[in-house]
């Protein structure tokens, strides 16, 4: 199990079923064929109109539930059914089911009654403390999916188009969405913000951006600061792709290590294949690079780039340097470093104000 080891409990027990939680597309099918093929028990709560019908059929009926949208209740008495030991939610449910199509039971009413904000985290995460009520362990969603992982540097092979100031100029737009609970994703073009993600989902948004001037435009898909990584985990897959290119924007920027995308080696090739570009990147994007106008196709290639810390480092030394004219720089960086490794000289004013606000 070393393989899998990266984003499993570190008391996973392989002998215990997982119930695969399975919406739509090919998220859950590749989650259902990576747990397969580790040898681990699988059992598929699936819902109707909305799961793979073929992966349905995968598995056999002892093995399997099908419910409404809505009906928490029943999926919560398919687990204990199933004897399962885990839980995987995989693959999207259709937006506008949420409120239209919706088969609430007595449970799942309930729940949505508690609930001052109805957003994916709010319901998710009562959805997820039910399941975990009953002694089944909610497994993180990119778990068996390592490999799917988006990358850092330019992914597909070549320079990445985009000046990195306006990278990080969508990179700052796509987190403060997420942070506020909005989306996880925006397009914007030159510094300006053409759409931002909201509860129409992801290609939508791209389809509204693709109604103005996309000459350089960026998609970013990010996710917020403390994800609950057992739901909602941003995807990217071959129906973004194909969006992006019927709404001609031709560059995404994908957080690395945590947007999946789906059927990675065939999406990348295609986005060779069609110009586009896709680029990975960390959560502390080198701002100093962006400031520099630097060119990001070596972003991530550490044979080839100064450190991100080096860059930081410097960055800071000038702004030291600012503040305090006619200073020999060697006397004010160690002025700098003495006093905590501040980067930023203002953090040092901060800290004072906070010292004398609380004694």
């Amino acid at each position: 199990m070393t393989q899998l080891a990266a984003f499993l409990p570190s008391n996973f027990d392989s002998r215990r079923p997982i119930a695969l939680i399975a919406g739509q597309g090919v998220y859950p099918v590749m989650v259902a064929a990576a747990i397969r093929a580790a040898g681990i028990p699988l059992k598929l709560i699936a819902f109707e109109e909305e799961t793979t019908p073929d992966l349905v059929a995968s598995f056999a009926r002892s093995d399997q539930r099908m419910i409404k949208v809505g009906q928490l209740g029943h999926m919560l008495d398919g687990l204990r059914e199933l004897a399962a030991g885990y839980a995987l939610m995989a693959g999207q449910i259709t937006p506008r089911r949420l409120f239209k199509g919706l088969h609430p039971d007595l449970k799942a009413t309930r729940i949505l009654l508690s609930l001052k904000r109805r957003n994916a985290e709010t319901i998710f995460g009562a959805i997820a403390r039910e399941i975990e009520a009953l002694g089944i362990t909610l497994l993180d969603a990119r778990a068996f999916l390592d490999d799917q992982l988006a990358a850092v540097g330019c992914m597909t092979g070549r320079k990445f188009p985009i000046d990195p100031e306006y990278v990080g100029h969508g990179i700052q737009i796509a987190r403060e969405c997420a942070r506020l609970d909005i989306g996880q994703g925006c397009v914007v073009r030159k510094g300006t913000v053409l759409a931002v993600e909201a509860f129409e989902g992801t290609d939508e948004m791209l389809r509204r951006a693709g109604g103005f001037k996309t000459d350089e435009a960026l998609f970013v898909k990010t996710v917020k600061a403390r994800q609950d990584w057992r739901f909602d985990v941003p995807c990217f897959g071959q129906r973004t792709l194909e969006t992006m290119r019927e709404a001609h924007i031709a560059a995404a920027a994908l957080e690395a290590g945590k947007v999946i995308i789906l059927d990675k080696p065939a999406v990348l090739n295609q986005a060779r294949s069609w110009g586009v570009s896709l680029l990975g990147f960390g959560w502390q994007f080198p701002s100093s690079l962006a400031r520099r106008g630097g060119s990001l196709h070596c972003y991530g290639d550490h044979a080839k780039r100064r450190s991100l810390r080096d860059h930081q480092r410097r960055h800071a030394d000038r702004q030291w340097l600012r503040r305090f004219p006619g200073q020999r720089g060697q006397d004010v960086c160690h002025l700098r470093r003495s006093l905590g490794r501040q980067r930023d000289p203002d953090d040092v004013e901060r800290r004072e104000e906070g010292s004398a606000a609380h004694p």
